[in-house]
């Protein structure tokens, strides 16, 4: 029986199924048109320009990248947990803030006015009495 030669599956192993199964992709932009047919090289056919070397070693750069991506994902996952966790106590005043920022935000920006104002005309004895001489202009 004739044995494939150093580096090279024999054809009915799954990992020569696998990279037979792959090798028309790899090079090709998938979302160009008919007239970017080919590989890597221009005008040799994928399967004849990639050696089972090559494509091996583009699996297991995709599994690594796989790997990495999943541990990656489970770290995030794990810290946005924990900070779920963490800020159980101040949720609830939390989620007060947020909901009433928005619609007292141009109350907000009126009594910075108002004070600002006055501390800048003013000194800060009078500042204080600024609200009760506002009110008295106002009955006026």
């Amino acid at each position: 029986p004739a044995t494939a030669p150093p580096g090279v599956q024999p054809p009915g192993s799954s990992v020569s199924r696998a990279i037979a199964w792959l090798s028309p992709l790899r090079g090709r932009n998938l979302f160009a048109g008919p007239e970017s047919e080919g590989g890597l090289t221009p005008g040799v056919p994928p399967s004849e320009a990639h050696t089972v070397e090559d494509d091996a070693r583009f699996l297991v750069q995709q599994a690594l990248c796989t790997f990495l991506g999943n541990g990656l994902l489970a770290v995030v996952a794990f810290a946005l947990y924990y900070t779920w966790v963490i800020l159980a106590d101040f949720r609830s005043a939390i989620l007060w803030a947020v909901l009433l920022a928005v619609p007292l935000r141009e109350a907000r920006v009126a009594v910075c006015a108002f004070w600002r104002e006055q501390l800048d005309s003013r000194p800060l004895p009078l500042c204080a009495a600024a609200p009760l001489l506002r009110a008295l202009r106002a009955l006026r």
